[in-house]
């Protein structure tokens, strides 16, 4: 080299300038490739943190599709339960409703039967009565009345069981 150039190369001291900036450069590539680096870092936790949000996800998706089938059978078994209460009270009222009725006509069968039986026996003195008075008429002795009223009371007792056998079998 001549001494010109020793001399410009002294003061512009290039050749130290050059080994600055490679240094400067190489720092700089070192920030960048740690920065690219943390930005690889950045992006493998996000996506770990992607994977467990998408795991988190399924479970919800998975605890809600139950809780909705649980749901979904326990209104079932409300409504299973609603209808059977409903039906339960309709047959209740139907049940109210025949004792009533059965109730209103026992009434009206024990009147008629109660009013047969005093007619019966209201008949029945009258006509014990009157046929003692005849007899008394006749001349028949307390014996011979006692006869007679024993044969009425055996054949009236053989009429009445003959009577309620065929109202029975029919």
């Amino acid at each position: 080299m001549t001494s010109a150039a020793r001399k410009l190369e002294a003061e512009f001291n290039v050749e130290e300038r050059i080994q600055s900036d490679i240094a400067e450069l190489k720092a700089d590539y070192r920030a960048l490739y740690a920065k690219v680096d943390g930005t690889r870092d950045d992006i493998s936790r996000v996506r770990e943190s992607i994977s467990q949000v998408r795991e988190s996800v399924a479970t919800l998706r998975a605890e809600m599709k139950e809780g909705f089938a649980n749901m979904e059978r326990r209104m079932t078994e409300f409504a299973t339960k609603a209808d059977l209460t409903a039906k339960a009270d309709e047959l209740h009222r139907r049940i109210d409703e025949t004792k009533a009725s059965l109730m209103e006509h026992m009434d009206i069968v024990f009147d008629r039967k109660f009013f047969r039986a005093t007619g019966i026996m209201v008949g029945a003195v009258a006509a014990i009565y009157g046929g003692g008075s005849y007899l008394d008429d006749q001349g028949f002795t307390g014996s011979e009345k006692a006869a007679v009223g024993l044969g009425v009371a055996v054949a009236v007792w053989l009429y009445s069981l003959f009577a309620a056998g065929r109202q029975r079998r029919a």
